[in-house]
């Protein structure tokens, strides 16, 4: 499985303001270290709960439906462009990846040669939230990829809204933690998610967030 989303939201899910006033910094003169550092620590929240914050579209490439390794159809977890990815499929429905969904833009099958056959909508249902899931129809059946690798792609729009306002205030809270230990640990590159996540006391915040497999 291999997931494409789109390279940055349209805002990011902490204002300026909000995390000058988090840091007691006055003026705007580090404002362009303070934006880098907002997105770092997006990145690094998503990557952990494998959540999308802002809105943001998204391909998500199979090779097939179902992992036929065993029943639960459990892949191992990826990360890719930050998030975490997760797939489970029963075989009537598949559980998408990407938290919270909205909506499925389109769902295709492709070619040796990259050429797009469109799954009609009519034969699944779709519901979003924190749970997303594709479920076949009755009388209908998963369509067949034509090539072994990312013969199957998903488009969808994930995310908790288009504004900042949409993403919970627990959420917020750890963002702002986060980049508050970002800006006073300026350097440490050696840094591990889980340590900033622990040390910056988000990781307590998120973890009712967190994607768990059992």
């Amino acid at each position: 499985m291999r997931i494409v989303l789109a390279e940055k939201p349209i805002v990011e899910p902490v204002l300026l303001a909000e995390a000058r006033e988090h840091l007691r910094i006055d003026g705007e003169a580090e404002d362009t270290k303070l934006a880098s550092l907002i997105t770092s620590a997006r990145a690094i929240v998503e990557a952990w709960t494998g959540l999308v914050l802002i809105t943001r579209s998204a391909d998500i490439y199979l090779d097939h439906w179902h992992d036929r390794r065993n029943q639960n159809c459990m892949s191992r977890p990826t990360v890719i462009v930050g998030t975490t990815a997760e797939f489970s499929a029963l075989e009537n429905s598949v559980q998408l990846p990407l938290r919270p969904a909205q909506s499925i833009t389109s769902i295709s099958v492709l070619d040796d040669q990259s050429v797009e056959t469109v799954w009609d909508a009519a034969h699944y249902y779709f519901q979003d939230g924190m749970s997303p899931t594709l479920s076949l129809r009755s009388q209908t059946a998963w369509p067949s990829p034509q090539r072994p690798v990312d013969g199957i792609r998903i488009s969808v729009v994930a995310g908790f809204g288009d504004s900042w306002n949409d993403v919970p205030d627990d959420i917020v809270q750890a963002l702002l933690n986060v980049t508050t230990f970002l800006y006073f640990n300026r350097g440490d590159e050696a840094a591990s998610v889980g340590h900033v996540l622990k040390s910056s006391g988000a990781k307590t915040l998120l973890s009712p967030y967190r994607l768990v497999r059992v």
